[in-house]
């Protein structure tokens, strides 16, 4: 196939978008959970799972600080005592709903871990107690400054508490301390929870693959009726690193991808949907970093099907590489001056390129042999996502 002399360019900003569009997944309250850990044993563990799919460079963070109260919401002005220690962890590559990640002291089954105390400096992870009891709060967003009354700045996603042989569960009167907190009014009951019988360590317990949607999962979660826990100074819990399965919410038949007279046509079908929302047509250059450039409305009524549903994209090449470079563009506004300074020199790289072969071939066109990678991602109506595998598109000369 012979493309006019916009072919080089398109590929190099669908390149350079790739590059910098890749980020970290931004959360909410049900998109993770804390499902075990260890006051015992030196460095402390503890164990979540995402129950979305999260990107390559998402970072979340993990602290045994405490919030004030009562009756105050995580973000409210003072509600912070911030005088404990912060886990940050980073996944290293995508992650698919399901899976579990355990973390002990600064090392993780997935992603890269570092540790920081209230000063900031380096440290080997939390300070569980292990007879006082404690708590561990998930979040994403700011690093909160040392304090006894701070404000938090970033997202609250889980809570959970327990109660060693002294300690009191979430405070309901009193003065936050090292190993207490009050229950922050905006963490609502199916992302908390509160582990009595002199807990030391626990684990959630209950199946990981019977069960037919991630909702049903969450709130066995926060059920303590499904936790192993155990007791006293030196016992510890093996932390499970299974991941939870459950029925696919969209069930994808054949997905194909291909190029003919400059104009991108995308087919597939499914099989079943459950709770479907839409479908999102992406695109990449690498088959790592995706972007969306088309978005598809389900077909299935109420977003729910057991027969199969045939669905189709087609858009000009053109027109395709055009909203993918308005997507770079606004991009390039939102980012840091350091990614600006990459991509203004990917952009003058496709000028250098553009130059080169418009000196070779008269300036009209170019061949190139490269392929386009292309996807299709499921979203639901809560705004969890699957996506289908991935198909390819070669560039004939």
């Amino acid at each position: 196939m012979r493309f006019s002399l916009l072919q080089p360019i398109i590929l190099l900003v669908l390149s350079a978008l790739s590059f910098t569009a890749s980020s970290q997944t931004t959360l909410s309250q049900g998109d993770l959970a804390i499902i075990g850990f260890n006051a015992n044993g030196s460095p402390k563990s503890f164990s979540f799972v995402v129950w979305v799919k999260i990107e390559n460079g998402t970072v979340i963070k993990f602290t045994d600080n405490g919030f004030n109260g009562p009756a105050l919401g995580s973000t409210d002005p003072n509600a912070l005592r911030a005088q404990e220690q912060i886990v940050v962890w980073t996944s290293g590559s995508d992650i698919a709903a399901g899976t579990v990640i355990s973390i002990t002291g600064n090392t993780a089954t997935l992603g890269t871990v570092q540790s920081y105390n209230a000063n900031g400096l380096t440290t080997t992870g939390m300070s569980l107690g292990n007879s006082s009891g404690d708590q561990i709060f998930a979040f994403q967003g700011a690093t909160p400054p040392q304090g006894n009354e701070v404000t938090f700045r970033g997202v609250l996603l889980f809570g959970l508490t327990y109660q060693a042989s002294s300690g009191t569960g979430w405070l309901t009167s009193g003065v936050t301390g090292s190993f207490t907190s009050y229950l922050p009014i905006d963490l609502s009951a199916n992302n908390q929870v509160y582990l009595a019988a002199n807990a030391t360590g626990g684990q959630y317990n209950g199946s990981r693959t019977s069960e037919d949607d991630i909702n049903t999962y969450r709130m066995r979660v926060t059920n303590p009726a499904n936790w192993q826990v155990v007791t006293g100074s030196s016992d510890v819990v093996a932390l499970n690193s299974a991941a939870f399965t459950s029925a696919l919410p969209v069930s994808f038949g054949t997905v194909e991808a291909s190029l003919s007279n400059e104009r991108l046509l995308v087919k597939w079908h499914t099989l079943s949907e459950i709770n479907n929302d839409r479908f999102e047509v992406q695109v990449s250059t690498d088959g790592q970093r995706f972007n969306t450039i088309k978005t598809v409305a389900t077909k299935a009524s109420g977003g729910n099907s057991n027969i199969r549903v045939n669905y189709e994209f087609s858009q000009q090449w053109n027109a395709v590489a055009a909203s993918m470079v308005a997507g770079f563009c606004f991009l390039f506004l939102l980012m840091p001056m350091r990614k600006k300074r990459i991509a203004a020199c990917l952009g003058l790289l496709a000028i250098c390129c553009t130059s080169w072969y418009g000196c070779g071939k008269k300036g009209t066109i170019v061949d190139i042999d490269n392929r386009l990678y292309v996807r299709i991602a499921q979203v639901d109506k809560d705004g969890h996502s699957t996506v289908s595998k991935v198909v390819s598109v070669r560039f004939d000369r």
